[in-house]
């Protein structure tokens, strides 16, 4: 089995240098491409003019007795006839780079005015990196460099091995050139990769960040308005279809809807001062201290002056160790009964709430509230359905557990779990 293993990574290895992974030249420019096309043309003009006017001066100082200008005039046909070949190559070279290569092999050693535009077009293609392309196009060298042995004077190419060596060096060069750019190409795009996953990273992390803090802002809002307005929202209500309240009842409701505003507009104050502040977290509580589940008879007393009907449960060890509860669990355990009863009053305002609070055996916090069920009247207070969704946030960031919904026997139960975490 590994050796099968092996084997299948070689042929894989294989595989990839075969065929690297091709990196696409960036876009040229308009000038970029013009000035290749300029350093195509007069730099294989320049060539023409020195080779052939040094085959012209060796043969009028009869350096090679065997060079004749008829000779001459067929190589400049040959060269002429074949250089369109070398152009059409360097335009086919990104579009089609089989075939321009193929194109510019067949033209490297007869043509003198494409000589630049076929090395241009060489390296190009090389910088895909794809060996079935490279060995085309040294199959096509090939061939021009025997027609080339062929046409050539004799003592000009310096024989078969002084020929296939030049022939075979400026391939490798071109070839070379080009493998080296396209591994900067790869080198670059590998990067830009990189960097634009960090950026796609950090982007990913900013909006989970915003996210968080709008879910977390969400839910400081709801708890800390919640339960202050529906209670204004029913004493309000009470002061408006109640026409047989005394003046003193009057009073008495109408300082309670005083008194949890004035709690709402702190509270909230509270809320609005840790986000105009960004070196504050939004756990902190800059003006006033936050509540705590050791003010659970304060939570209990608010709920039954609202009018509902409450049944706790509370052991005497349990509240002895409530102070000892670590202040960030003690203040979200204080949010969820207080959420709990909020929910109460608006869907079951007629219904007995018992609630239960204990410390229990496996050394977690228990609260569970539970009441019976009823059907929902239109004249209820409205719900937008965010309290059993903040409380369950709540309680999940602290490592705890939240159930809720109907029973078979007719109760609405919502138990929670914190763990019983002490101060430090």
């Amino acid at each position: 089995m590994s050796s099968d293993a092996t084997r299948d990574r070689e042929v894989s290895r294989w595989r990839t240098l075969w065929a690297l992974p091709i990196f696409p030249p960036p876009p040229l420019s308009r000038w970029a491409r013009v000035w290749r096309w300029l350093l195509a043309i007069f730099g294989g003009v320049l060539m023409f003019l020195m080779v052939y006017g040094t085959l012209l001066s060796a043969a009028e100082s009869d350096v090679f007795p065997e060079l004749e200008n008829r000779a001459i005039a067929l190589l400049m046909v040959a060269d002429l006839l074949v250089t369109p070949l070398a152009f059409l190559a360097m335009a086919l070279r990104r579009r089609f780079p089989f075939l321009a290569i193929a194109l510019a092999g067949v033209g490297a050693s007869l043509s003198t005015l494409g000589s630049i535009a076929i090395v241009m077009t060489t390296i190009s293609v090389a910088t895909r990196r794809q060996w079935k392309e490279i060995l085309c196009g040294a199959a096509a060298w090939t061939v021009s460099a025997a027609v080339a042995y062929a046409l050539w004077p004799t003592g000009l190419m310096g024989g078969l091995p002084s020929t296939t060596f030049s022939v075979a060096t400026m391939f490798a060069i071109c070839v070379a050139v080009g493998f080296y750019v396209g591994g900067r190409r790869e080198s670059l795009a590998t990067l830009t990769a990189r960097v634009e996953a960090a950026e796609q990273t950090r982007d990913a992390r900013a909006a989970e960040t915003r996210a968080n803090e709008r879910s977390l802002i969400a839910r400081e809002m709801h708890d800390v308005l919640a339960h202050r307005i529906s209670l204004v929202a029913l004493h309000s209500g009470a002061l408006a279809y109640r026409t047989d309240l005394n003046p003193d009842q009057v009073r008495e409701t109408a300082e309670i809807i005083r008194e949890n505003s004035h709690r709402a507009l702190t509270e909230l104050r509270q809320v609005l001062g840790v986000l105009r502040d960004p070196t504050v977290p939004l756990d902190d509580a800059p003006d006033a201290p936050q509540p705590r589940l050791t003010d659970i008879d304060t939570v209990i007393r608010d709920a039954r002056l609202a009018g509902t009907r409450v049944d706790l449960a509370l052991d005497g060890d349990t509240r002895d160790a409530l102070p000892t509860l670590s202040e960030a669990v003690s203040r979200n355990a204080y949010r969820v009964l207080q959420e709990s009863l909020t929910n109460v009053r608006k869907h079951a305002p007629h219904a007995l709430a018992h609630v239960t609070v204990k410390r229990t055996s496996t050394g977690d916090l228990l609260i569970d509230v539970w009441n019976s069920m009823r059907a929902v009247s239109d004249t209820e207070m409205p719900s937008s359905g965010f309290g059993l969704v903040g409380m369950s946030e709540r309680v999940e960031s602290f490592g705890g557990s939240i159930t809720y919904g109907p029973t078979a026997d007719h109760r609405f139960i919502v138990t929670v779990t914190f763990p019983w975490v002490e101060q430090e």
